[in-house]
């Protein structure tokens, strides 16, 4: 079910939204891609006129969007047709949602969040603009082979690992590199999160049974200004007596620096064929 962002009088479909796997260089249409296009439900017992167009986050307060996303360079990437929209009193319209990223191999691996601002406009003798600040969250691809580091102060190099395992083995290694692009050192720490509420799993896959059955290591890193360094992850089922790794299950690793910047990589245990 998509939720609806809501005020008095105004609701508005989707309230909020995470798509996965977007591709850079290309021009998304929601309507056409994804079936979904912007609703704007007026409740109220007059006819409105809603603008709409999409923010940086921020502006609604400072970080009020989950850990682990950064904001998108340019909320001008999201475009909304038309940016007004009228709408008779219970009743609701529909706008198309565009979203296009720049062909640029740094916006591979990125996880940003943009908001959107839909108010009607001002009435003669009315004080109060109806309002409402959809949410939405993108995870472009997981590209392990670009040329130039990761976007952004904190960069990390494959965002999506899969690990093929079967039941009381060892997975072979893999690896995502950490990249610090800020201009001064940082200390990161890597850890496994599980089962929460607030993020989905990929398509098709479960929370992980049990975080301890993912290592990796280093699980500190310090990195000067401008350098990176890899961080190794396998899967180790050997000595456990359980059999709740059945098809596709899915952790997060946070990265996370002194300062809170953090990042997080998908590491995705696929039960082996013959497990």
């Amino acid at each position: 079910m998509v939720p609806r962002a809501q005020s008095a009088g105004l609701s508005v479909q989707p309230g909020e939204l995470r798509l996965a796997n977007i591709p850079v260089g290309h021009r998304i249409s929601f309507h056409e891609e994804y079936n979904l296009p912007l609703t704007i439900i007026n409740n109220g017992e007059e006819e409105e006129t809603y603008a709409v167009a999409a923010i940086a986050t921020s502006q609604l307060g400072k970080r009020v969007w989950a850990e682990g996303y950064d904001e998108l360079p340019d909320p001008a990437w999201l475009t909304i047709e038309p940016k007004e929209l009228t709408v008779q009193a219970h009743s609701q319209g529909t706008a198309r949602m565009y979203l296009t990223l720049p062909d640029d191999n740094r916006y591979y691996n990125q996880h940003w969040v943009v908001s959107l601002d839909i108010h009607s406009l001002p009435k003669p003798g009315r004080m109060v603009s109806l309002a409402a600040y959809p949410r939405f969250y993108i995870e472009t691809l997981s590209k392990a082979d670009t040329k130039s580091p990761p976007y952004g102060i904190l960069g990390v190099r494959p965002s999506v690992i899969r690990l093929d395992i079967a039941k009381g083995a060892r997975s072979p290694l893999a690896r995502f590199r950490v990249f610090n692009n800020d201009k001064q050192a940082h200390t990161y720490e890597v850890k496994i999160q599980t089962g929460s509420d607030r993020y989905d799993v990929s398509a098709g896959h479960t929370w992980l049974t049990a975080a301890d059955w993912i290592t990796c290591k280093p699980s500190t890193l310090k990195l000067g200004p401008g350098k990176s360094a890899d961080v190794s992850v396998f899967a180790d089922l050997r000595g456990t007596k359980t059999d709740d790794l059945t098809g596709k299950q899915e952790a997060f690793l946070f990265v996370r620096d002194e300062s809170g910047t953090a990042f997080f990589v998908r590491v995705q245990l696929n039960s082996a064929k013959g497990s």
